[in-house]
């Protein structure tokens, strides 16, 4: 099985990703290894916490082309960001200093961990209004609303693609985290899972693993819908296939 990632920070000195070169091409080792082969580098967009770092994106992503390029030739790189809410936040993507996933109409978003429900609403509507398709990230990982299952509904009823990180299906980021992922994928709740790695020992991709535990407890045919179809789809801007 191979497997696209639309969320992980593999690009170097950007965000809390790899700090060096090396860091880097270790991690996408472990990426190459964990059989994703569509890639889209998503480092953090928001110039209060990382300053404006889409110059340092670039240079790291013509290293990463290079290092691809001579060891992985079937690996396919892309470009997005994920941008942290924030008042305004749309007009860095209109304005294209916040890239969406691939060029495409979906943008991935995320906010702080303990946000109030409303804010998030508010969040990803503004993405709506301005004609994207918000792809929230790590949903399962927002205290506030992790256990409200018709909150989450709500959410995706309204056009908002729901993303679980692998990590947090495996219970790397705590039992809350995992209940939650497994009562989503209960209630078909889930659209995409991605890996949000950050490095190739501390928080590595890990996405072959979490796909073999979805097969296992839900079944075949959505593990891959949202290990393969869904993600692919979403990188040729294509309506997804829901569960």
């Amino acid at each position: 099985m191979k497997f696209t990632d639309l969320h992980n920070h593999a690009l170097y000195a950007c965000d809390d990703g790899p700090k060096s070169e090396k860091d880097m091409q270790s991690l996408v080792d472990a990426i190459y290894k964990d059989n994703i082969r569509h890639l889209c580098l998503t480092p953090h967009y928001h110039p209060g916490y990382f300053g404006e770092n889409s110059q340092r994106a670039d240079r790291s992503f013509a290293k990463l082309s290079e290092y691809v390029s001579e060891k992985y030739p079937d690996l396919k790189l892309y470009r997005g960001n994920e941008l942290r809410y924030n008042r305004g936040c749309v007009e860095w993507v209109k304005e294209g200093k916040c890239h969406s996933i691939n060029d495409t109409n979906y943008v991935l978003i995320d906010f702080s961990h303990n946000e109030d429900g409303d804010v998030i609403v508010k969040g990803t509507n503004s993405i709506l209004s301005a004609g994207f398709i918000p792809v929230l990230a790590h949903v399962e990982r927002y205290r506030k609303i992790s256990s409200d299952m018709d909150f989450i509904r709500e959410l995706r009823e309204n056009g908002v693609i729901i993303q679980v990180d692998a990590q947090s299906i495996l219970g790397v980021f705590g039992f809350g985290s995992k209940r939650c992922c497994k009562r989503m994928f209960m209630h078909h709740l889930v659209d995409v899972v991605a890996t949000d790695a950050h490095g190739s020992i501390l928080r590595p991709p890990s996405i072959t693993e979490s796909y073999k535990y979805i097969e296992k407890h839900f079944g075949k045919k959505y593990a891959e819908t949202v290990c393969v179809h869904n993600p692919y789809a979403i990188l040729e801007n294509r309506q997804l296939g829901k569960e």
